[in-house]
């Protein structure tokens, strides 16, 4: 009697290492890499497992190698885990993403929604206070994004000029316009003009006024 014995080679699943640099920062920024907390400076090199915050009147940006731009606002804190993923566990966040292969999404991940683009630019908010578990919401300014609600599994997408809440627990709103959309600064390049958002964002009424 003979005994065969297979042997099935399993292939590794290869999770691509996120690469960028902090190129612009204003007031109090720092960066968590490998557990040590330094100050984020221009240049300085961001990577996969890193987390940044910014302090109070302060902002950050960051340019991955990938070519995606993230602008982030006062008080956030992001953190990278990997290749195509950001996480932004509280504050604001500016996203510009480039277009992405086929059959490919760069994700935004908050406790209430997973953001996804194939290539646009948008803004994502937490909304009434800055506990992790608030609402959130967003706003399109190129393109068009799927923001699928993790409580609910509901997905919507948004299109350019449009805006959504993602309520604690609840489906995502219907996608609406708003023209205030127009007046954030949705510039991410230092080199092409001021950078900061002065708009003032009334978070306690969210998506529910116009603010013309």
């Amino acid at each position: 009697m003979r005994l065969y014995i297979f042997f099935i080679l399993m292939s590794p699943v290869i999770v691509e290492s996120a690469t960028g640099k902090i190129n612009h920062v204003r007031g109090e920024v720092s960066l968590t890499s490998q557990g040590k907390t330094t100050k984020a400076l221009p240049g300085t090199v961001v990577s996969s497992g890193d987390n940044i915050k910014t302090g109070l009147k302060s902002f950050a940006i960051i340019t991955m190698d990938d070519g995606a731009t993230f602008k982030l606002g006062i008080k956030t804190d992001l953190s990278i885990p990997n290749d195509n993923s950001i996480n932004l566990n509280s504050g604001s966040l500016f996203s510009k993403v480039s277009k992405q292969k086929p059959n490919q999404q760069f994700k935004v991940h908050t406790p209430v929604a997973v953001i996804g683009v194939r290539g646009t630019e948008f803004f994502t908010s937490y909304g009434q206070s800055e506990d992790k578990k608030s609402d959130v919401w967003m706003c399109v300014n190129e393109g068009s994004v799927e923001v699928t609600s993790t409580k609910g599994k509901k997905s919507v997408v948004v299109n350019e000029g449009e805006g959504v809440v993602i309520p604690v627990g609840q489906d995502v709103t219907p996608p609406k316009k708003y023209a205030w959309t127009k007046k954030l600064n949705w510039n991410l390049d230092p080199a092409k003009g001021e950078v900061e958002n002065e708009v003032e964002i009334k978070y306690e009424n969210l998506l529910k006024e116009d603010y013309d």
